[in-house]
């Protein structure tokens, strides 16, 4: 993708991380998830884990991010380059 090349991808999280926060500040449904969240995170720390299980569940959850935020990067990207199609097409 040329666009993310030009940017360090640290710089690209932190301008989508930004955009993502000022729309998420008015979304209920991201605010009640959160609160289903937490409720979660109580539970599982509240979890009789050994040390292996717990670092295994972590890593998991961790990869889960992960792959979560590339997924919202590479959509982003998508839609950004979409919404150039349709004004380079606009202009003919």
């Amino acid at each position: 993708m040329f666009l993310y090349n030009l940017f360090s991808k640290k710089d690209v999280i932190k301008k989508i991380s930004e955009s993502k926060l000022r729309i998420l500040k008015y979304d209920s449904d991201y605010a009640f998830d959160m609160k289903c969240l937490e409720a979660f995170i109580e539970d599982y720390e509240g979890l009789e884990l050994t040390k292996e299980q717990r670092l295994f569940l972590n890593d998991y959850i961790a990869l889960l991010e992960t792959i979560n935020e590339h997924n919202g990067t590479v959509c982003y990207f998508a839609g950004f380059f979409d919404a150039l199609k349709i004004v380079k097409k606009n202009r003919k």
